[in-house]
């Protein structure tokens, strides 16, 4: 039972330093989801939560930096994509040609 919970304080412990390191995500320039993290072998990248919009950041190989910093540097790299891409698009905001 001490196993679970010492796991159970190791896994928060890890998760509050990630996020410590981790830039804010901005939301979604094209439907306004919340953005996440993702990965695919060995590239990290931002995709948006929402299925339908499909919108993501460009992708950081880790193999390029992982002996210059580590993975969260990697995912910092891919915010910094996904942000000025937001920051730069005008926020969605429905379709103007509805009738």
């Amino acid at each position: 039972m001490w196993k679970n919970r010492f796991m159970e304080d190791f896994k928060k412990s890890v998760e509050d330093y990630r996020k410590s390191r981790l830039k804010p995500i901005l939301p979604c320039p094209f439907c306004g989801s919340e953005g996440r993290d993702s990965y695919y072998g060995e590239y990290r990248y931002i995709i948006c939560t929402n299925k339908d919009c499909g919108a993501r950041s460009g992708q950081i190989d880790v193999t390029n930096y992982r002996s210059k910093g580590d993975n969260l540097d990697c995912i910092n790299m891919a915010i910094d994509m996904w942000n000025k891409r937001s920051q730069d698009t005008p926020p969605y905001e429905g379709d103007k040609n509805e009738n």
